[in-house]
């Protein structure tokens, strides 16, 4: 049970966060100004593929909620966090994953692997909830992120949950198409709903070398055969080309089609029948009281981290 439960987890980070291990020490500073006024009458793939860096360079605050059901149970996964453009920091908060009727045992190591992160470049702060203050003498530990060769295992562990949440939103750089499907209000903002669609298969032919490698850490290790799947993501944006929500499905049989050209396709499709849902809004962009900062008192523990073999 205890494998199956850490392969949930696990993997509602990989689809979560895109598996994205990079990105989270390359945000760009925001320049400090609003686009408030730039209002985007008809969005184009462009528009789309560039969400997750304009993202990554405004404050703003997000919440994500994921939940997954699969012949072992379900997971339930919200996520909560805030960019500081400024600062070129984020901090995210993972603190409140749940698995209804795990038994008592299986809690306590859920509880365990319950985690804040805040990346202040170079650095990486991570409160893992009861297990540092006593196994690394502090509430919160440290990570030099350009010095330590073994924070790459850690985060590609963790899915990239903590430097990059919005590696979902980074396969939108690959979309092949996108029809609009109506207009809404998200959290008392007017948007427009698109729909958009992601082809890995086509995505990989159009791409160089170094294309086909970031294609590779956005959904994981598929070799040289990415599968031949239509992927849709739907797009919230605001009259600015803002990105206000993002919401992503997946049924047990698309979940087998991806499942089944990946390495470890055994391990996954042990896991039964699965299926998921995902959606993520972000909101008060620009917002100035948005400061995120270093945790007092953080225990670096850049050496050990460097000593662990990649």
């Amino acid at each position: 049970m205890r494998r199956v439960l850490l392969s949930l987890i696990i993997l509602a980070g990989l689809v979560l966060a895109g598996c994205s291990a990079d990105s989270g020490v390359t945000l760009e500073a925001s320049d400090g100004t609003s686009d408030a006024g730039a209002v985007v009458d008809t969005p184009s793939l462009a528009t789309f593929r560039s969400l997750a860096a304009q993202v990554e360079a405004t404050s703003s605050r997000f919440e994500m909620v994921m939940n997954m059901e699969s012949g072992f149970g379900s997971v339930n996964m919200p996520i909560s966090g805030a960019v500081d453009g400024d600062r070129m920091a984020i901090a995210i908060d993972m603190s409140q994953i749940s698995m209804p009727g795990m038994s008592a045992e299986d809690q306590a190591m859920l509880d365990a692997a319950m985690l804040e992160m805040i990346v202040v470049p170079p650095f990486m702060y991570m409160n893992l909830g009861g297990l540092d203050a006593g196994m690394f003498g502090g509430d919160w530990i440290a990570i030099d992120l350009t010095q330590s060769a073994g924070a790459e295992e850690l985060l590609e562990g963790l899915g990239g949950m903590g430097t990059d949440p919005f590696g979902s939103m980074r396969l939108l750089e690959q979309a092949d198409s996108f029809e609009e499907i109506g207009t809404d209000t998200v959290r008392g903002v007017d948007t427009t709903h698109y729909r958009l669609i992601v082809n890995p298969a086509a995505a990989w032919q159009r791409l160089d070398d170094e294309g086909r490698s970031a294609l590779s850490g956005s959904l994981g290790d598929f070799g040289t055969a990415p599968p031949d799947v239509d992927l849709p993501y739907d797009v919230w944006l605001d009259e600015q080309g803002r990105a206000r929500r993002l919401a992503f499905s997946m049924n047990s049989d698309l979940f087998e089609e991806m499942a089944g050209a990946r390495a470890d396709a055994a391990e996954l499709q042990a896991l039964g029948d699965l299926a998921m849902t995902m959606t993520m809004e972000i909101y008060d962009y620009g917002e100035p009281s948005i400061v995120i900062e270093a945790p007092a008192g953080a225990v670096d523990m850049t050496e050990l981290f460097g000593s662990l073999p990649n």
